[in-house]
Parts: C-alpha cells; sequence; structure tokens
C-alpha cells in the first residue's frame, strides 16, 4: 500500500501554478526519502493538450544537486509529491530522471509532464 496522499486534482494544476517558481528550492518526496531541486524549467505544451483539457499541457523539469547515490536517483522513474508550495503538494505525479538538457548546466534533471 503507498504512503503517497491525493493533493489537489492534477487537472486543475496549470503552469502558471508553478511559472513563480522558477529557480526556486522545492521538494520532491516518495515514501520517506525527500530530495531538494530548483526548478529550471517550465513550459505549456499546447499540442500535448487534449481537446477536452481544462488546462494546457506542461512540462516542469527540475534540478538537484544532490550528490549520488541518493534513493530517489536509483531509479529512472517513480511516483512522487512536489512540496514546499504555497498551494497544495502537487501529486502523486510520475517524475523521470532525464539527461542534461543542451541549454543547462552541470546537475542531476528530473522531469514532470502535466498531459
Amino acid at each position: 500500500m503507498s504512503d503517497i496522499k491525493l493533493s489537489v486534482a492534477l487537472d486543475e494544476v496549470s503552469a502558471a501554478d508553478f511559472a513563480k517558481y522558477a529557480d526556486k528550492t522545492l521538494t520532491v518526496c516518495s515514501g520517506n526519502y525527500k530530495l531538494k531541486v530548483a526548478l529550471v524549467e517550465c513550459v505549456e505544451r499546447p499540442k500535448s493538450t487534449g481537446y477536452d483539457a481544462k488546462r494546457t499541457a506542461f512540462r516542469l523539469i527540475f534540478r538537484s544537486e544532490e550528490a549520488e547515490p541518493h534513493p530517489l536517483l536509483d531509479n529512472p522513474s517513480y511516483n512522487c509529491m512536489i512540496t514546499e508550495l504555497d498551494i497544495e503538494d502537487i501529486g502523486p505525479v510520475l517524475i523521470n530522471r532525464i539527461m542534461r538538457p543542451i541549454e543547462f548546466g552541470p546537475g542531476i534533471y528530473l522531469q514532470v509532464s502535466f498531459n
């Protein structure tokens, strides 16, 4: 049984809810593990939006400066909550470890897509 609690409806969360957190530190949590991350990109993706969607699809990219090994960096993807927001915690969401985008500096990069 998962210990992840539910938050606000994910189809009601928008890119605007996250834009103000650009370059700010947030936390992603899964089970008893926490990882500090900085939001480095928040981009709307209108071509990924369903015709009956309540909001435009968007993508978040986070950077972690955490030294490996870290339990949340051992897996390529996992369900997590995004915390330290002035709205409710967001999740559970699927977060994926990705290769470093060419426009960003060194670090460990994670992505969440809201389609």
